[in-house]
């Protein structure tokens, strides 16, 4: 069991390197502490299992990194078997290997990747949706004049109450809105603020549009467009769709 949670345990005659994709792509429900041990080695602790009042704990109990000889790792998997809520509690955990650790949630498949978060950091994480593509924008239709420009924006997440869509002149560029404590991590603004439509989330799609003038001179005009659901209590929790740059045509 320890090795479809970990894939670590004890190995003497091939490794397996932890990295993001291998975890994203692991063809198993994985629950992970990637990296590599060896509860073989003399003076390492063994991985242990108990299961007591519905919660499951596997353990590694002072267990010693592969190719090494000290600097024991503790940390514990608690499966709550009623609610199926996973916690992974860490004691100490090994300095001495210069191997990769990859900590973190992928159901069977293949899955989106994430931002990278440094756990040590951090006292506490929870992934209430651990697995999303993130919220999306993709045309119905083209931008031709005398029509409606059609947009579709999917994965809207739950939690947003309120939306904005944006067409604009021009593309800012701006790649992580983060940094100015305006989304989250990776959310970027690829569209000038030149005309906004708020809108209230109903669910997990939303569609807008724009209304092209039949007028032969914005043949060839660049509209860009992009939509963002708010979290007005705290902007740094806005999320942003991809942007799309819409070429007006005439047929």
């Amino acid at each position: 069991m320890h090795e479809g949670l970990c894939r670590g345990g004890a190995r003497q005659r091939h490794r397996l390197h932890a990295d993001r994709p291998g975890l994203l792509n692991f063809a198993q429900t994985t629950w992970a502490c990637w990296h590599d041990f060896n509860q073989g080695v003399v003076g390492s602790g063994l991985i242990l299992f108990e299961e007591v009042a519905g919660v499951a704990y596997v353990t590694w109990n002072g267990v010693i990194s592969y190719l090494q000889t000290a600097g024991p790792s503790t940390f514990q998997f608690q499966f709550d078997v009623a609610t199926g809520n996973v916690t992974l509690v860490f004691g100490t955990f090994t300095t001495v290997s210069t191997d990769p650790v990859v900590v973190g949630f992928s159901p069977g498949g293949v899955s989106p990747s994430v931002a990278a978060v440094d756990i040590s950091a951090t006292p506490a994480i929870v992934l209430n949706t651990p697995e999303s593509t993130g919220i999306t924008l993709a045309a119905g239709s083209r931008p031709v004049t005398g029509t409606n420009w059609n947009l579709n924006v999917s994965s809207v997440p739950a939690a947003g109450l309120l939306g904005v869509d944006l067409f604009g002149i021009a593309d800012p560029g701006i790649l992580d809105l983060s940094l100015l404590g305006l989304g989250q991590a990776g959310c970027q603004l690829r569209s000038t603020l030149d005309a906004m439509n708020a809108y209230v989330t109903t669910g997990t799609t939303h569609a807008y549009g724009f209304a092209i003038p039949n007028n032969p001179a914005l043949v060839n005009f660049h509209l860009f467009t992009q939509s963002a659901v708010l979290d007005l209590t705290n902007l740094g929790n806005t999320v942003t769709t991809n942007g799309i740059d819409g070429k007006v045509g005439d047929l």
